[in-house]
């Protein structure tokens, strides 16, 4: 069979040969291709004698081992694949523990299933079962796996069980959250009962401490949480370190805790607790010890190794396990490495036979190299050496160099393609000066040593240097750090750390010819041409764009007014010095909080840009007076801050009453008119007690606010005693309680005081005033609330209640009232929201009442404050057919000048022009005037505060339309003014009847 083979091969090798001969035959004597097949020819026939001969004698060897090589090759790639399936089957253990779901645990399954079946099939291999050594140590393997899987299902089945995986949480969900939410209901009703005490001292100290100890219990519970987040990893960082930190902190609350019930147990034996605090107190006593009892117990196991049974079963079973079958598999891999070496042996014998004929081949081939080279060298080889000096002389730009002619076809084929490539690169070479002259970067390229080598036009542009001024120069000359060597070259440093440029787009300063620094963003590529390393460098001019970033950045930290920095950046800085000062890292800082005391009257009679004028004027003061390094910003409206570094509580209020001293001469004027500015200064000192920025900004508010109420144009320094003068400030924030409390429980009530004509007496409308009842129905007027809904923003709440109760009033009495107007006063805050009149036309089209029926008013000074906000919104309300009305009219001093802006019906003169009106000559010219410019207009004039019967008739004689005051009637409900209405009617029908 094998001779067969080998006179097949022969028969083969002989037709090719005869192919060569013909080929040969058909080529040109002077061919390289012909020379090269004669020297091939003879060498392929010593190789195919050579080869016929070893080939046999392999043979015969391969043979024998190749079947048993290929059923050891087998049983390894087995033994890999179980190796594979045991890495898997671990990664799938590993993503379940980290993620437990049922994918994970499916997936581990599945794992655990293919490692299995892979070594039931090495099992059944025929291979093994003749080879006992493999036999017995895969029935091993067996026996572990199915531990293995019976540990991997347990270890699943627990992860399903909270309680079982973790088993400190059955007594935290059973024992610990109960106890916590009883304690913190036992606190609260002691904190009610005694809330309702409050009158009496000794219960309000029982309730601060009922307070007290309810505060410290969830303190507790919350770092309790953080221990156990900590235990449970949630945090990065140290977990001992973190978990020894809230342990620290849960001892000391637990503390606080027990000294806060002693306290009360003290109240108990002098009898000064009620029974709700007494029954509350011995629960919250007993809830608090066994809590901590709990506390101890859980601590025990979350610190103990079986805190997380599944990692106990991972670290004791599971992982062992895999492990053995590891190591196991790695041994019957190395004895299968045995086997298949001992045949290695065997075939190193054939081997040894076959040397002897490659050492015939290789004295062979040596033979035919000699001779091959000394034909190869006398036909190709210096036809080729001066092929490559004209190549060479073409690369070194030296044109002209002459090929010598050869009669070899293939040579003179090659040379008539160099000529061709040479016109080729030439073209090329002048399409590449082309694009890199027009390109809008500037491109440079730069040797290893920084020699700069091109400079295209863009960059002459850039730079100001000509390129036949820089090739061949430093790359230094543009840049304003030296550059030495190829490090400097590839690594720029900015003023951190070193950044590596290649290949990134990095910023730096480079330098003109006329010696100007300026931005510039560059790209460095490397190309490696001829051996030699070349950087290209794209350089783009990037100025513009950087200062158009730091405006950016300047707008966003100033204020757009001022120029000072502004609050979000001010906050940002007090955050960072409150922090430094905690810590010890900073000299002592001082706060100013500085409040201009007469910006709003400025701004009221003068206008906005007056007041803007105002500010920004201050600032500047301001900003000159302050030291250098100091932080002056603009807080909000007329209100700034100066922070003051590097100083103490003596200087701070040193500096801080030449501010106010400064502010104090400032004299504003515009016009005519001058004004004397002047502030109030309150000032805080930062220091490591400081808990807060906010903590820090508060006290300054406070100072400053203490500084106002003595009286203004006054400095005030904070000192710790004065938080217990925050209580008075707090009655606001319980104001604002109650009015949230009154519109939900409708606590508010309407009172209707009527608006009378002149000239016959009779009610021409009624306008509506807002009360407000406690909790004993005791009438509250609205200066008691009215300014705290303002300041917490509740007006607008509060006008939206009105509106709808009032139209609610006008359905239910209209009918008894025929003619019924009713006038609805509205505060600065509504106006800015557009949404109210959509209210509005809302009730008045559901109900179907009659626009006019409704007059709303708006106060001057409110008008004044946003005068374009004001006309639009009294315009939509015209254009739902609703009357408008200035109220407080003349309380300005430009009154007049914008009165014909804004589109109103009715003009109410303000009461302080009427009060005096019959003694007071003044008085009644501006009411005159008053009265003349509306009917001007077209608009009817209401007189306020008419408080007897003399002030009435010199109205009616003046001209007035209407009055309204305690002489004509007092504001009643609704059921009186119909009342009222009534007897009016009945009296009128006696007197004609009479």
């Amino acid at each position: 069979m094998a001779q067969a083979s080998i006179n097949t091969f022969i028969n083969a090798m002989r037709k090719e040969f005869a192919s060569w001969i013909s080929k040969l035959n058909a080529l040109n004597d002077h061919s390289l291709q012909r020379r090269y097949l004669y020297a091939a020819a003879l060498f392929v026939t010593l190789m195919v004698t050579i080869a016929i001969t070893g080939q046999q004698i392999i043979k015969d060897a391969s043979d024998r081992h190749l079947q048993g090589m290929h059923h050891s090759t087998m049983v390894s790639d087995q033994l890999r694949d179980l190796l594979l399936r045991t890495s898997d089957l671990e990664t799938a253990i590993q993503r379940f523990i980290i993620t437990p779901n049922p994918k994970t645990s499916s997936a581990v399954k599945r794992s655990s299933d293919r490692l299995g079946s892979t070594l039931g099939i090495v099992q059944d291999s025929s291979w093994v079962k003749e080879h006992s050594q493999f036999s017995s140590s895969i029935k091993r393997l067996g026996e572990q796996a199915t531990r293995l899987r019976t540990d991997i299902d347990r270890l699943i089945e627990m992860r399903r069980d909270i309680e079982e995986w973790f088993p400190a949480m059955r007594l935290m969900i059973g024992t610990m959250q109960p106890i916590s939410v009883e304690f913190t209901s036992a606190a609260g009703l002691a904190l009610e009962e005694a809330y309702e005490e409050m009158d009496d001292p000794k219960q309000q100290e029982i309730y601060r401490a009922f307070s007290a100890i309810r505060h410290g219990w969830l303190q507790l519970i919350s770092e309790y949480r953080l221990y156990i987040a900590n235990r449970f990893g949630v945090f990065v960082g140290n977990v001992n370190a973190g978990i020894e930190i809230r342990t620290k902190n849960i001892t000391l609350y637990l503390e606080k805790i027990s000294r806060l019930l002693n306290k009360l147990d003290a109240f108990k034996q002098r009898g000064q607790l009620q029974f709700v605090g007494e029954v509350s107190l011995d629960e919250m006593k007993e809830l608090a010890h066994h809590w901590q009892a709990t506390y101890i117990e859980v601590a025990k196991i979350i610190n103990s190794e079986y805190w997380r049974m599944d990692l106990v079963i991972l670290r004791h079973n599971i992982e062992p396990l895999l492990t053995n079958l590891r190591t196991d598999l790695l041994g019957l891999q190395q004895k299968l490495e045995i086997g298949i070496k001992s045949e290695a042996k065997n075939l190193s014998i054939n081997a040894s036979r076959l040397s002897m004929w490659l050492w015939i081949f290789c004295l062979a081939g040596i033979l035919a190299t000699i001779v091959g080279h000394y034909l190869f060298r006398r036909s190709v080889l210096i036809p080729l050496a001066s092929m490559s000096t004209a190549l060479r002389d073409e690369a070194s730009d030296k044109n002209g160099t002459t090929i010598p002619k050869t009669n070899v076809s293939e040579i003179q084929d090659m040379v008539s393609a160099f000529d061709t490539m040479r016109e080729q690169v030439h073209m090329r070479q002048q399409r590449l000066e082309i694009i890199l002259d027009n390109a809008a970067e500037g491109i440079i390229t730069i040797d290893k040593h920084g020699t700069i080598e091109t400079f295209n036009n863009a960059a002459e542009h850039l730079f100001g240097y000509r390129h036949q001024d820089v090739i061949g120069k430093n790359i230094s000359t543009l840049t304003k750090t030296p550059i030495r060597n190829q490090r400097d070259l590839i690594t720029l440093y900015d003023k951190n750390d070193g950044i590596n440029i290649l290949d990134r787009e990095l910023e730096m300063e480079a330098r003109r010819q006329d010696g100007t620094l300026f931005v510039v963003s560059v790209k460095v590529s490397e190309t490696i041409i001829q051996g030699n390393k070349l950087f290209t460098a794209i350089v783009a001019d990037i100025s513009e764009r950087k200062s158009m970033i730091e405006n950016l950045r300047r707008m966003a930290e100033r204020d757009g007014l001022t120029g000072l920095y502004n609050r979000e950046y001010f906050q940002t800085e007090l955050q960072r010095v409150v922090e430094r000062c905690r810590d010890n890292h900073s000299p002592g800082v001082s706060l100013l909080y500085v409040d201009l005391d007469n910006f709003k009257y400025v701004n009221d009679t003068q206008g906005h840009a007056a007041g803007d004028k105002l500010l920004i004027e201050v600032s500047g003061l301001l900003k000159n007076r302050a030291r250098k390094g100091d932080l002056v910003a603009r807080f909000g409206g007329d209100e700034f801050i100066v922070l003051l570094y590097d100083t103490n509580p003596t200087l701070a209020f040193s500096v801080a009453e030449s501010f106010r001293k400064l502010l104090a001469d400032y004299v504003y004027g515009q016009g005519a008119e001058r004004v004397d500015v002047g502030c109030s200064i309150g000032v805080t000192n930062i220091s490591k007690g400081t808990t807060s920025a906010d903590d820090a900004l508060s006290q300054a508010d406070l100072a400053c606010h203490l500084a106002k109420r003595n009286g203004r144009n006054q400095v005030y320094q904070f000192n710790p005693a004065d938080q217990s003068k925050m209580n008075d400030m707090t009655l606001d924030m319980g104001w604002s309680l109650r009015i949230k409390d009154a519109i939900e429980r409708n606590r508010f009530t309407l009172m209707y005081q009527p608006i009378v004509s002149n000239k016959d007496g009779k009610v021409h409308s009624y306008e509506v005033l807002l009360r407000m009842l406690n909790d004993n129905n005791d009438i509250i007027m609205p200066s008691g609330f009215l300014p705290s809904a303002e300041r917490f923003g509740l007006a607008e709440d509060i006008d939206r209640w009105v509106i709808t109760h009032t139209i609610e009033a006008f359905i239910n009495s209209h009918h008894l009232l025929p003619g019924l107007r009713l006038a609805i006063n509205l505060s600065a805050k509504t106006l800015t929201d557009f949404s109210v009149c959509e209210l509005i036309h809302q009730q008045l089209k559901e109900n179907q009442i009659d626009p006019a029926r409704l007059t709303f008013e708006i106060t001057e000074t409110v008008a004044i404050a946003d005068m374009s906000v004001a006309r639009s919104f009294l315009a939509i309300l015209k254009e739902l057919g609703c009357r408008t009305a200035l109220d407080d009219f003349g309380s300005g001093f430009t009154s007049f000048a914008y009165l014909r802006e804004l589109p109103v019906d009715e003009l109410k003169i303000d009461g302080r022009y009427i009060k005096n009106i019959i003694n007071n000559t003044v008085d009644q010219a501006m009411v005159k005037a008053m009265n003349e410019v509306a009917h001007t207009l077209n608009m009817v004039t209401i007189a306020e505060f008419v408080e007897d019967e003399a002030c009435l008739n010199l109205l009616q004689k003046m001209g007035i339309d209407y009055s309204q005051g305690y002489h004509l009637a007092q504001p009643d409900t609704m059921e009186g003014c119909i009342a009222a209405a009534h007897r009016q009617n009945e009296q009128k029908k006696i007197m004609v009847s009479g």
